[in-house]
């Protein structure tokens, strides 16, 4: 798997900060407000956290009787994400390994959460195909929402009453 799959989420509060700072329309050598700058700090004292993070070439060392591919999105008012997980059972033995994310910011023209949410559900359906395309081996694919109304968005859809556009 590509490593900016995993480590490239880990920019999004920066990209937050950055983009929240360019709505301030100061110039670019003014002192960030006190908020922006607190969480950018707290963001630079984790980094240090990557170094620790491993990324295995191979994912699953046996063969496995079942592989499920988990997908999961959520969203806010800055931003969108999706990760996938790759849950596999062998002698009734499971185990599950993160083996994607995404995130993006939210546009900058203001977006409700609901779309947001929808947002990141198309950006898990994407992630969903790249993750199939290089892996092949999940069996199932399951989506999860904590967004009743994307899900009823996506259910309506399914059953043809609704249109559904994403960018």
């Amino acid at each position: 798997m590509r490593s900016d799959w995993l480590y490239g989420s880990s920019f999004i509060v920066t990209k937050v900060a950055y983009a929240r700072s360019l709505k301030r329309k100061k110039g670019w050598d003014e002192v960030l407000p006190v908020e922006l700058e607190h969480k950018y700090r707290l963001w630079e004292k984790t980094m240090h956290l990557r170094s620790k993070c491993t990324i295995p070439r191979r994912f699953f060392a046996e063969k496995y009787d079942d592989y499920r591919l988990h997908i999961f999105t959520d969203a806010s008012a800055y931003a969108y994400a999706t990760c996938a997980f790759l849950r596999c059972e062998f002698k009734g033995q499971i185990t599950v390994k993160l083996v994607a994310a995404k995130a993006r910011l939210a546009p900058m023209k203001k977006s409700t959460i609901p779309r947001l949410e929808l947002l990141g559900a198309a950006l898990g359906a994407r992630l969903a195909e790249n993750v199939h395309s290089i892996l092949r081996t999940a069996s199932k694919t399951y989506f999860g929402s904590n967004s009743m109304v994307v899900l009823s968005w996506i259910k309506k859809k399914s059953h043809g009453t609704h249109s559904l556009e994403i960018e």
